[in-house]
């Protein structure tokens, strides 16, 4: 997290990605345990330095009325597919073994890093307006109170 809070969060997600598509992809190609132990902390590393900085990803891209709803859609849909995976992948491991399960995930992790070097997120509106002009704006605009001139 200092790292990105230095450097840039999008630079950081993006290297983490990469980690943690070529950490898949490695995984699925070692054949003792030393080399495996090893490689799943590089993994858990990435995985868990990109999971960390997607809330304050998200709070650079959406208004502050519309934060506490996405926020919240995103670590209940994380939790969610987080606790089917953990009851489902088991058995997904056993069917198609653990190194296939491992070219299964570099898939998902490849498809991951390409979204997010490709597309450049940006709040979606009131990017060149001026908040006033802006409708999803005026209305918290509305409810400031005045300014008092001295």
């Amino acid at each position: 997290m200092p790292i990105a809070l230095a450097v840039g969060r999008r630079p950081v997600f993006i290297f983490s990605c990469a980690l943690l598509f070529i950490g898949c992809i490695v995984a699925s190609q070692v054949t003792n345990y030393e080399y495996h132990l090893a490689i799943r902390i590089v993994i858990g590393f990435a995985a868990g330095q990109s999971e960390a900085l997607v809330p304050l990803m998200l709070k650079e891209v959406f208004f502050l009325h519309e934060r506490a709803n996405v926020l919240a859609f995103q670590a209940s849909f994380q939790t969610i597919v987080g606790c089917v995976l953990t009851i489902f992948a088991s058995n997904i491991a056993a069917s198609v073994g653990w190194k296939n399960w491992y070219s299964v995930s570099a898939t998902v992790s490849a498809r991951r890093f390409m979204e997010s070097a490709l597309i450049r997120h940006r709040p979606f509106r009131c990017m060149l307006v001026s908040p006033a002009s802006c409708w999803s704006c005026r209305s918290s605009l509305s409810r400031r109170p005045p300014s008092t001139v001295l």
